[in-house]
């Protein structure tokens, strides 16, 4: 009796699981997306939309209506149910949808709802489907180039910072950013000219540093130097970017001053100062104007007190001459010498020097010799009178 009543509920619970399975498999409605194109989405583009329909159960699927149900950024111009009488066992339909990807489309992946129910039934069962979204141009921007020192000059050293930027809306991996220093008067010195960065998320930024020598006869102007940058976007499609980056070969000017010769030797006195304008820099300067500023110390009697140069090469020199009087009884005066000039990157400069002109008292000159007498200057007409007198008398007798 009791073996009788255990096989009872044994097939009790066989004929349960059986119920359940055809009341489970008898209607199973799944929805699959195929493809949509253009892969992937294009913000402010439509897309065609695949799904394919398959009823796994064992009974047929009656009066099956699908209605497709979009968000932002989806939108649908058309019909958005499709209806159908029957989907037998075992079967599968295809539907499509022309759906509109909103302009301002975030990218990334978004979501779309298809609901579906069957017969007259109030039970929608919902689909999502997944769309991915990508702005059209993946780009990097260079938001701006610093170089440290700001010139560089001929044979010396420099760092060049670049910054990228991702304005994408998704990341960005695989960068590399190439300097094509070929046929330039850079060279890379302590790293090479080529860099990487593995990813760069959206909106994010990163500072890539190059080690550069200029070459020690590079002229002072400006320099367009190509770079060539090269990333893949999140779905693996690569980009090259070409631009330029200006590099700025210079230094500051370093002109000396001196005076070269005078002839005023004491005070209240009439006389020509000599002075040499020397370029002692890594670079050429043009434009060059010296100006003489007058003081209570003395009185330009020059026609002009500036004078035009014009260029003044590297290791060259100009002189320029003032005739002055001394009206100040010292033992030196200061001739303020003004310079205004360019660099040749245009850049304006203005400086002044100020030069001690050496004066002597009367005792000095003569101790030190450096003014002949009027007893010396005698004694050497004299002589020269002689001398002449001699050849005079040698040339009457040859006569005779």
């Amino acid at each position: 009796m009791k073996q009788l009543i255990l096989l009872s509920l044994f097939v009790i619970f066989l004929t349960s699981i059986s119920f359940a399975a055809i009341t489970t498999n008898a209607v199973d409605i799944r929805v699959n997306t195929l493809k949509y194109e253009p892969y992937p989405a294009e913000p402010g583009k439509y897309i065609q939309l695949w799904l394919n329909i398959e009823n796994y159960g064992l009974q047929s699927a009656e009066k099956v209506t699908f209605v497709l149900e979009p968000e932002y950024p989806f939108s649908i111009d058309g019909n958005a149910t499709k209806y159908f009488g029957e989907i037998r066992s075992l079967e599968n339909v295809v539907i499509d949808y022309k759906v509109r990807v909103a302009s301002n489309a975030v990218e990334g992946w978004n979501e779309l709802i298809l609901k579906h129910r069957v017969g007259d039934s109030d039970v929608w069962i919902t689909n999502t489907i997944n769309i991915y979204v990508q702005t059209p141009d993946a780009i990097i921007s260079v938001e701006n180039v610093k170089t440290m020192p700001e010139q560089i000059a001929p044979g010396s050293k420099a760092a060049v910072s670049i910054k990228l930027k991702n304005l994408a809306d998704s990341d960005l991996k695989d960068i590399t950013i190439k300097l094509n220093l070929t046929g330039t008067v850079f060279a890379p010195i302590e790293s090479i000219s080529e860099k990487r960065i593995y990813l760069l998320s959206a909106g994010g930024e990163e500072d890539i540093t190059f080690n550069i020598i200029a070459e020690a006869d590079a002229d002072s102007k400006l320099y367009k130097v190509p770079i060539t940058i090269s990333y893949n976007d999140a779905v693996g499609t690569n980009y090259v970017k070409n631009d330029v980056i200006t590099l700025t070969v210079g230094d500051e000017p370093n002109i000396a001053t001196n005076i070269e010769s005078s002839t005023i030797l004491t005070a209240v006195e009439t006389g020509t100062v000599t002075i040499n304008i020397i370029n002692k820099g890594l670079i050429g300067i043009k434009f060059l104007t010296v100006k003489l500023n007058q003081t209570s110390n003395y009185e330009i009697l020059s026609a002009s007190n500036e004078v035009y140069i014009g260029n003044l090469d590297v290791d060259d020199y100009e002189t320029v001459e003032y005739k002055i009087f001394v009206n100040e009884n010292a033992d030196s005066i200061i001739l303020p010498l003004q310079l205004e000039y360019r660099d040749d990157n245009n850049k304006l400069f203005t400086e002044q020097k100020n030069l001690k002109l050496k004066l002597y008292t009367a005792e000095e000159i003569t101790k030190l010799g450096l003014r002949t007498t009027d007893s010396t200057l005698s004694i050497i007409g004299f002589l020269v009178l002689i001398v002449i007198l001699y050849f005079e008398y040698k040339r009457l007798r040859r006569r005779k």
